[in-house]
């Protein structure tokens, strides 16, 4: 398995989102396939104080795709606890919403972070 190497402005980045959530509620990231945003994300939530962190995509294929990256990071030691991350789709986390079983999933009160990966591209779900 081939070393991951992060580079300082993705760390840098990931301690950028943590103040920007240390003072709000929200934090927005945009940037171009391939500059990180996903070794990112793993920065941030592995550094925040959330005992649950959610990632959503829009596909079941990106879901995959983010599953497989995020079980490299854990053998290589960038995330600690794999089993803290939840990597789901935006149709399946709504639904779950809805229908009252999410907590069952985050494991009912504890704090969690939400990462969504380019939902944008599977359209929207209305309440």
């Amino acid at each position: 398995m081939t070393a991951i190497n992060p580079r300082p402005d993705q760390k840098n980045l990931a301690n950028l989102l943590l103040n920007i959530i240390a003072r709000s509620d929200h934090a927005y990231l945009e940037s171009p396939t391939g500059t990180g945003k996903t070794l990112t994300m793993a920065f941030t939530g592995e550094a925040s104080k959330a005992a649950a962190k959610v990632v959503l995509a829009h596909s079941i294929d990106i879901v995959e795709q983010l599953i497989e990256t995020f079980d490299k990071y854990a053998a290589q030691g960038i995330i600690a606890d794999r089993s803290s991350w939840f990597i789901l789709t935006w149709h399946t986390f709504h639904s779950r919403h809805k229908a009252g079983t999410l907590c069952n999933l985050l494991d009912g009160n504890e704090p969690h972070i939400v990462f969504v990966d380019e939902c944008h591209i599977g359209g929207s779900v209305s309440q």
